[in-house]
């Protein structure tokens, strides 16, 4: 009969489902009601207050903490929208007047590094007050080493000896990872052994630990968060007898995994 409501403040319409609305056009003056409902207040926030909600590397799971309040019990869906496309992201079917909850949701992939409005929405499309976060996928742990270890000058020994790395020489590990706190791995090989000038071969003369170093990849250390190892206690090189004197150089292949569990 009208799609135009007056505007009445505090109050919102109550309209028919058009598809189901029947009627009679009679030849006289008639009277066309407008049902309202007055508008109940409602609360939404997020428990975050970073710009950002960060998600999984590996599954694009992120934590979503909130509250909401409402002035009486009923169904309540809390939903998520971006870019045009919106999302339900969790439905309470008789919610009480105040709820706090969180779970993990995944994150459309095209939603990473985009701004998302969140908000509670009643049976009647009432909607809460917004909140808008980006989401951001953090980053795995990240390796720094120095750009040469040099174990300098050495003598040749009158019997076989294992020689330390002389001065400090730091592997760092950072890993700021909020969502996936998991092990990471560091591997290492002979990507080419200790050659001289001469082409006279140190091979696998390396130690990390108790590990022998060779051409294949081994696991020399793992840990959890930021690391920062000083080489000079791991690294170690054999001399014996035997070796000639030449100046050797190699390279050292180190490899960070960090994968799902």
């Amino acid at each position: 009969m009208s799609t135009t409501y007056p505007e009445v403040s505090g109050y919102f319409p109550v309209k028919n489902d058009a598809s189901k609305d029947t009627g009679y056009f009679m030849p006289y003056d008639q009277t066309v009601v407008h049902r309202y409902r007055k508008k109940q207040q409602m609360h939404f926030e997020l428990k975050d207050k970073d710009d950002n909600i960060y998600v999984s590397r590996f599954t694009n799971k992120g934590k979503v903490a909130f509250s909401f309040a409402q002035a009486t019990a009923g169904k309540i869906t809390l939903v998520a929208s971006c870019k045009g496309q919106q999302q339900v992201l969790k439905e309470y079917t008789n919610a009480p007047k105040r709820v706090t909850d969180e779970f993990m949701y995944s994150f459309p992939k095209a939603w990473l590094g985009e701004q998302v409005t969140f908000y509670v929405e009643d049976a009647n499309h009432q909607r809460s007050n917004k909140e808008v976060r980006t989401i951001k996928q953090e980053h795995g742990p990240q390796m720094s080493l120095p750009e040469q270890i040099n174990f300098k000058t050495l003598n040749i020994p009158a019997e076989t000896t294992t020689v330390s790395l002389p001065k400090e020489e730091f592997l760092k590990i950072a890993d700021q990872s909020k969502v996936d706190q998991r092990y990471w791995t560091v591997k290492l090989c002979e990507q080419r052994p200790l050659t001289s000038k001469e082409n006279w071969v140190l091979s696998q003369r390396l130690r990390f630990g108790e590990v022998s170093i060779n051409n294949v990849s081994q696991i020399v250390y793992q840990g959890k968060g930021n690391v920062s190892l000083d080489l000079s206690k791991y690294l170690q090189i054999e001399l014996n007898p035997l070796d000639r004197v030449g100046d050797y150089h190699g390279e050292l292949r180190w490899t960070l995994e960090d994968a799902p569990e």
